[in-house]
């Protein structure tokens, strides 16, 4: 809330917000601004309202007006950057943020580091980004959402030893969801970095043994390895726990290095038998699509069709 108020009604003002009756407060803002239009505690719980109400442009029309009559207070400022995201104003976003970094920051002020970090981020200016993730991360170590992003914000700068870095603290701040272990493990992966996946998937089976992803990632770097005995052995424990998710099999390249394999293909025809109904309709439709082209081009060369 922004500082001083110097009338009764203002504080009347104050005390509708606080019990979250905003008619009551809409109604004591509107004589506010009707005997002085430049007031700035009626602009800006004009705006701070809109907020609540989630009518954006409403709100950045009067906390702009209220910034304009008294340019030197953080909450107007932040307010005003929140609203102008919410109306995709992003670059006008990062200015007010800016603004109200420029003007101080209190300890139970960061958020605004997050905030301005995450407007960056929407532009996909992770270098931009990073170092107001960072800066937020300093005071909220455990803020598991900011990690995520600077995770993602170092992958797309191609600095995977960093994210890899955040993905540890991710793992060790929410140890309880598989989502840090898992895509830690995807992501070393997918840069091939093999023997480190292998070991990073057996940790997701160690931690979540009743999830079909880590032993499905363990078949994937198992079959890179070509190895088909082991990976089939650990498909069919994936299967076992989720038959519907570990059916990307069929179609999942890294596969494609054990594919042609005995066991292999007893695990397809076990597990899904449908894959050779799809195979043999597949082969079936290019066939008959075959000769309706032949036919309509064979069709249109005779002047059959009028063209």
């Amino acid at each position: 809330f922004v500082s001083n108020m110097s009338s009764p009604l203002e504080n009347d003002v104050y005390k509708a917000i606080l019990d979250e009756d905003y008619d009551e407060a809409m109604k004591l803002l509107d004589e506010i601004l009707a005997e002085d239009p430049d007031n700035d505690i009626g602009l800006y719980y004009k705006g701070y309202i809109y907020l609540e109400f989630e009518e954006y442009e409403k709100a950045a029309n009067y906390l702009e007006q209220s910034v304009a009559v008294k340019p030197n207070e953080f909450i107007e400022y932040f307010n005003l950057g929140f609203a102008y995201f919410e109306i995709d104003e992003v670059e006008k976003s990062i200015d007010a943020y800016q603004k109200a970094i420029d003007l101080g920051v209190n300890r139970d002020e960061v958020v605004v580091y997050h905030n301005l970090g995450y407007a960056y981020y929407d532009l996909e200016n992770y270098k931009e980004a990073i170092p107001y993730f960072e800066k937020y991360i300093s005071y909220e170590p455990y803020d598991v959402e900011t990690l995520w992003y600077l995770v993602f914000a170092y992958e797309e700068e191609e600095n995977i030893t960093t994210a890899l870095e955040y993905l540890e603290d991710i793992i060790y701040y929410d140890s309880t969801t598989i989502d840090g272990y898992l895509y830690k493990a995807d992501m070393l992966a997918y840069y091939e970095y093999y023997p480190e996946a292998l070991k990073a998937y057996e940790k997701v089976i160690v931690e979540f043994p009743n999830d079909a992803a880590g032993h499905y990632g363990k078949a994937q770097i198992l079959s890179v390895y070509n190895q088909p005995q082991k990976a089939v052995a650990s498909l069919r424990k994936s299967f076992a726990i989720d038959a519907e998710y570990t059916e990307d099999v069929i179609y999942d390249p890294m596969f494609d290095h054990i594919r042609s394999s005995a066991a292999f293909t007893n695990f397809l025809k076990t597990c899904y038998p449908i894959t050779e109904w799809r195979n043999a309709t597949c082969e079936f439709i290019s066939q008959v699509a075959f000769f309706v082209v032949f036919y309509w081009w064979k069709g249109i060369s005779m002047g059959r069709f009028g063209i």
